[in-house]
């Protein structure tokens, strides 16, 4: 199975957050200006403390 299609199986599912939360990380690390994250989903009321303290140099519009 092609690396892509392992990643979007549901198999190993706490291994895809892992990569997810990795890959994540890896993005936003490298920008040098100029980081936009944008998310297409809500994001939960538990979750927003972190991006506070994620993202605590710019704007964070809920």
């Amino acid at each position: 199975m092609a690396l892509v299609g392992k990643m979007l199986a549901g198999h190993d599912l706490d291994k895809r957050l892992e990569r997810s939360r990795n890959l994540f990380y890896v993005s936003c690390s490298r920008a040098r200006r100029g980081l936009a994250v944008v998310f297409l989903t809500d994001i939960r009321e538990d979750a927003l403390p972190n991006t506070h303290d994620w993202f605590a140099s710019g704007t964070v519009h809920p």
